[in-house]
């Protein structure tokens, strides 16, 4: 029995030793094709991006686009991340990574994802390997951190080191000068980024390594020990003057190095004071590179062309929309530059657009709505205005949650953009109790200077967004809001109290003394009484501020139902020039 399991054992044995050295091919295989699938990747778009990730197999998606995502992660998303369950999910993390990280979701490309890929394609072209990742370490920086802010490449060699020249009159062991050899290595710094942060690579194989100590590089140190730590410390030396514009942290090393030899002649340092202060300067400053590494953002990005430029204003208010929805309105204002007036002029044609844009996306990243408003004119109309002020107004409809809202204001004539991407809570009208939707204010037509502005049709009455972010006194305002939840009670009426009072003087100056001599009062008082013809009430004041002095001011309208308890109240915050 014994002879046959052996005869057994040795026949099986060539089947399995063919079996795995048909596995080790296969892998090769594999692992030769994703090297050539890496190299000639030519994903150049978003669209491109996102059609290879959904039709990537298991092994395509590990090697082209997991990899390099994973370096994109801080450790709480990491982790995040290694929980998933299976490759659907992880590609759909990925997708929504890029959705959530979009500075700018309101242009037709994502521009970070624009930047990772032209990252992508630089790392392929230049820091490609042949085994995976198939980028070696060099090709890990610039995925994450784009080109390095400075670069220095250290050619291979035999090199002299003339200690005598590091630290005057000190001889260490029996030479004043020794001969080093050089692996080829490269300093890339991220000064840009972090302090300090230098980091360091080798060249090992057929790519580059990133390397611990910058004394790494050096392959033989002839006569005394290469592990001499004096030594090492005036090589390190010597390596950092070549890098000393790299970062500041050289620079300092350089310094402290430089006044050890002038202490040496002029302060009568000791000779083991000499010796043992270089190493522990090379020390110092290898502890706060590799520390300023770590606690380096994990990716920095620099937007490439969403450049946001333009300085602009607006308020959102709030309305119930029914069905369970919600009705954003966004009013915008831009004060334009005069800087921008000059460039205008010096433009062909004498008309101009300015694009308003909103958009709301849920808590998944999916769009709910999308709207903009192109305001246009004659750009004579606008050169003629001392402080010219553009406005213009933008509404979406969305559903009751937690979202993200963006809003965008282009200029088209300088192509020029200006936007602000912030997390929105969208308000809740549902609830029975009697509530006040926010505060809008409006003007008539006549006080949109020749402009096509949108109008909203309140009682027969055609009013467009007040046209500047401040109330100006010589232009009177309509204050609009609505009130829900009203009981349809016959014979029931509700009460509205508007209190105007003054709050603080205005910033400015000048306008600051003019009030306090100008005699206007600094509080107003209305009260008025309607009839309840249906669960929802829509409230429209006109108001003439002339009364009032220059300075900010607080709104406070509290609503009552007579013959109840029952009341809503509002505030609202606002400056009067």
């Amino acid at each position: 029995m014994k002879n046959s399991g052996l005869t057994l054992l040795i026949m099986l044995l060539p089947a399995v030793l063919s079996a795995a050295g048909m596995g080790h091919q296969h892998f090769d295989l594999i692992r030769e094709q994703q090297s050539r699938l890496f190299q000639s990747d030519s994903i150049r778009t978003e669209q491109q991006y996102f059609q290879s990730l959904a039709a990537a197999d298991e092994t395509t998606f590990q090697f082209q686009f997991e990899t390099e995502f994973l370096l994109l992660l801080d450790d709480p998303r990491l982790q995040e991340y290694q929980k998933l369950p299976s490759l659907l999910a992880k590609k759909r993390y990925i997708i929504d990574y890029w959705k959530a990280s979009n500075p700018n979701p309101l242009l037709d490309e994502n521009d970070w994802l624009k930047d990772f890929l032209q990252r992508r394609r630089y790392v392929r072209r230049h820091f490609a390997i042949s085994r995976p990742p198939y980028f070696d370490d060099r090709g890990k920086y610039y995925l994450k951190y784009g080109k390095p802010f400075r670069r220095y490449v250290d050619p291979a060699g035999y090199q002299r080191v003339d200690l005598n020249s590091v630290l005057s009159g000190v001889r260490i062991g029996q030479a004043a000068e020794r001969y080093i050899t050089i692996r080829l290595n490269e300093s890339w710094s991220y000064e840009n980024i972090r302090r300090n942060f230098v980091v360091h690579f080798m060249k090992d194989g057929e790519g580059f390594r990133e390397i611990d100590d910058l004394i790494d590089v050096v392959e033989f140190i002839n006569g005394r020990g290469k592990y001499d730590v004096e030594v090492l410390a005036q090589i390190w030396y010597s390596l950092l003057l070549r890098r000393s514009y790299l970062s500041h942290g050289y620079q300092v090393a350089q310094d402290k190095m430089r006044w050890i030899q002038e202490g040496r002649e002029h302060l009568k340092l000791g000779y083991d004071q000499v010796l043992a202060t270089p190493y522990f300067i090379k020390d110092e400053y290898e502890k706060s590179r590799r520390l300023a590494i770590k606690e380096a953002p994990h990716v920095a990005y620099e937007p490439v062309d969403a450049v946001n430029r333009l300085k602009f204003l607006h308020r959102i208010h709030q309305f119930s929309a029914g069905r369970d929805q919600t009705r954003l309105v966004i009013d915008f204002w831009w004060p334009i530059p005069s800087r921008t007036l000059k460039q205008w002029e010096e433009q062909p044609g004498d008309s101009f657009t300015v694009a308003f844009s909103a958009l709301f996306r849920d808590s998944t990243f999916n769009e709910a709505d999308r709207q903009a408003f192109h305001l246009r004119g004659l750009r004579a109309d606008v050169l003629t205005q001392k402080k010219p002020v553009l406005s213009g107004s933008v509404q979406l409809v969305v559903p009751v949650q937690n979202g993200e809202l963006t809003v965008q204001i282009e200029d088209r004539i300088l192509n020029q953009l200006g936007f602000e991407r912030r997390t929105f809570a969208v308000r809740d009208f549902r609830s029975p109790e009697l509530q006040i939707s926010d505060v809008r204010f409006l003007a008539e037509p006549a006080a949109a200077s020749g402009f096509n502005f949108p109008q909203t049709d309140i009682d027969s009455r055609k009013l467009i967004p007040y046209p500047f972010p401040f109330v100006q006194r010589a232009l009177p305002s309509y204050i609009y809001f609505e009130i829900y939840h009203l009981p349809e009670t016959s014979g029931e009426r509700y009460e509205v109290e508007y209190k105007i009072r003054f709050v603080g003087s205005s910033g400015n100056v000048v306008r600051r003394f003019l009030g306090i001599f100008s005699g206007k009062k600094s509080a107003i008082s209305v009260r008025h009484e309607r009839p309840i013809l249906e669960s929802t009430a829509r409230e429209r004041l006109m108001l003439d501020w002339r009364q009032l002095k220059s300075g900010r001011y607080r709104m406070e309208i509290t609503v009552r139902v007579s013959h109840s308890a029952e009341l809503a109240r509002t505030t609202y915050d606002f400056e009067l020039r």
